[in-house]
């Protein structure tokens, strides 16, 4: 009788502190008392809440018509009579092999119209992966120190 409430208090004393050692070494104290005070201080049953929901209701209900009816003007998926197929993808089919000599499409948009954007786009998630890489030698290194 007495197991069922110990691995019940276990639970809310002891799986916050392993986690507040292992993922914050430094500040685990902190962490951990961060962890027990959020526990106290959320309840089991949500409050009645006094004000009406109809106005936040309409509110969804109007935007989901609004963006219904934004889709009535749209052309069918993957339509040839689209206003996207009809300018540019005709035009970049039949100069794309002449102007680069490059036979697959898709390579010779990317490399040589779009050149600038791919670039961009590399330089951000090559940006990104160098944060991150340098985020965690930056913890290890930290670590080391002490």
């Amino acid at each position: 009788m007495l197991i069922k409430p110990l691995i019940h208090y276990a639970f809310h004393f002891i799986v916050p502190l392993f986690i507040a050692r292992v993922l914050f070494k430094d500040n685990w104290v902190k962490a951990y008392l961060l962890m027990l005070a959020t526990m106290a201080l959320t309840v089991r049953v949500q409050k009645e809440t006094k004000r009406p929901i109809l106005f936040p209701l309409v509110v969804v209900c109007l935007v989901g018509v609004l963006l219904i009816y934004g889709t009535l003007d749209m052309p069918n998926f993957g339509a040839f009579d689209s206003p996207a197929q009809l300018h540019l993808g005709s035009t970049y089919l039949s100069i794309t092999y002449k102007d680069m000599g490059i036979p697959n499409v898709v390579t010779g948009i990317l490399a040589s119209y779009r050149g600038y954007d791919t670039l961009g786009e590399t330089v951000v998630v090559l940006t990104a992966g160098l944060g991150v890489i340098l985020l965690l030698s930056g913890l290890k290194g930290k670590k080391d120190k002490e």
